[in-house]
């Protein structure tokens, strides 16, 4: 059987059968699941095609995974608070979360924090790159749309 050339991912915040959920969007059936905790909403993104991150509901922590099942690799890492969104941008170098009003940004290779941004007043809602990566828009519950030059 060939390998399906596109999938959904899906996160379940309860936890109960699964964290994230990897589905065949022709056939509707699971490809793979990957378990261990309780991904937030908003904050699932590739890395790549190689690999899978999200934040933890309830913990400061973004885990993760290689979207390979023959690789087991699993990696957590500690962030300043509790992550409500992020994204990662399209080439995989760069990861930009939202931590209550605060944006930081994470080169992903080494797990380094760039930056930590503090232009919103209210936790930041969403997060979303400009397909080029040059870009990225941050919204927040203040009713603020930032963008940011990510080169700067």
């Amino acid at each position: 059987m060939a390998a399906p050339s596109e999938v959904a991912l899906t996160a379940d915040e309860s936890g109960q059968l699964w964290n994230i959920c990897m589905w065949d969007i022709n056939t509707g059936t699971t490809i793979t699941t990957y378990k261990g905790g309780m991904s937030r909403s908003r904050t699932l993104d590739l890395i790549g095609q190689d690999y899978l991150i999200s934040a933890s509901k309830k913990e400061p922590v973004l885990q993760i995974w290689s979207s390979s099942k023959t690789d087991p690799f699993n990696l957590k890492m500690i962030t300043p608070g509790k992550v409500t969104c992020l994204a990662v941008c399209p080439d995989g170098m760069y990861c930009v979360a939202g931590i209550e009003d605060k944006l930081n940004i994470w080169q992903i290779s080494t797990g380094r924090l760039l930056a930590a941004y503090s232009f919103h007043y209210q936790p930041i809602a969403c997060i979303k790159f400009t397909d080029d990566g040059s870009y990225f828009i941050s919204a927040g519950e203040d009713g603020l749309v930032l963008v940011w030059d990510l080169s700067q």
